[in-house]
């Protein structure tokens, strides 16, 4: 696991594996032509919830909870989901060549 390190505490996270990081691309737009960076991470971000481990965040009891902490979450969210795409991009570099 990866850890961010937050105001309300540690947000930890995880890659996806290879299945996961094609369906990202599925689901964030990217294979049906969706092309605005922030288009693709606010997809990306939306489906996060499974890799993502909202333990150490206090008042969080969902994903969801996680999404409405715009102060505190909007930055390491943007980030993991930066990550989330170079990974899952690669994997379709990968694919393609």
């Amino acid at each position: 696991m990866f850890e961010k390190v937050t105001e309300s505490g540690v947000l930890k996270y995880r890659m996806p594996n290879i299945l996961e990081a094609y369906d990202i691309l599925e689901d964030s737009g990217f294979s049906s032509g969706v092309t605005s960076p922030l288009k693709l991470k606010r997809n990306i971000v939306k489906i996060l919830g499974p890799m993502i481990d909202i333990s150490g965040i206090e008042g969080a009891e969902s994903y969801d909870d996680i999404l409405n902490m715009t102060d505190s979450m909007a930055v390491p969210l943007s980030e993991i989901a930066d990550e989330i795409m170079t990974k899952a991009f690669g994997a379709f570099k990968k694919k393609s060549s």
